[in-house]
């Protein structure tokens, strides 16, 4: 009798594997997860400077509004003056007192107050009025709230109302002819005749 030769069983054919993974699955795996973490810290990164930009542009004009308390607690004239940007990229708004009573920003008048632009808020537009003189040494530009509450033109003499003259906040990263952090947007704060500084919604832009 002729038997035909057995077929190899499975087992025969291939060993079983053991549970687990195999390095080149975990490599694989680690990759993957590599990738989705920089994916998800980049777009984190790109929120946290976009806010950081609202609150920039929030706490100018919250300190540009205190000018007119200011006055009201002084009975007299207060300056906001915008400082050119310093060597480490910041820019300096200070509170001055009118000291001289003459709506006309000099180094005699004294520093009430002062905030800081950090070197990643840029002021991509500045429409106030430039000062004539320099001031603390610096060439400035600079506004008034005098002691009616009107927004003031000091750069000439008399002091001349004034409205409408804004400043323009963005953030660095999203100006130059490559931005990193898109869309580029800016914030609008302008002054109204009677003191008030009103900010716009974020505005794109073109570089």
């Amino acid at each position: 009798m002729i038997f035909a030769p057995s077929q190899p069983t499975d087992l025969q054919q291939k060993p079983r594997r053991e549970g687990g993974f195999t390095l080149m699955e975990m490599l694989i795996v680690v990759a993957i997860l590599g990738m989705m973490t920089l994916i998800a810290t980049m777009a984190v990164s790109k929120a946290l400077k976009r806010q950081r930009l609202e609150v920039a542009a929030r706490q100018l004009q919250s300190f540009i509004e205190k000018a007119y308390i200011r006055t009201v607690d002084t009975h007299a004239s207060v300056f906001v003056v915008l400082f050119p940007v310093a060597s480490d990229g910041s820019r300096a708004v200070d509170l001055v007192g009118d000291t001289n009573g003459d709506l006309q920003l000099s180094d005699s008048d004294e520093i009430l107050e002062t905030t800081l632009l950090t070197n990643d808020i840029v002021v991509l537009t500045d429409a106030w009025p430039v000062i004539p003189a320099t001031f603390k040494g610096k060439n400035v530009t600079a506004i008034a709230c005098d002691t009616m509450g009107r927004a003031m033109d000091p750069s000439v003499s008399p002091a001349q109302p004034l409205s409408g003259q804004f400043l323009a906040l963005t953030h660095r990263d999203m100006t130059g002819s490559v931005p990193s952090l898109t869309p580029r947007i800016r914030y609008d704060l302008t002054m109204d005749r009677l003191w008030h500084c009103t900010m716009s919604q974020p505005t794109k832009f073109t570089y």
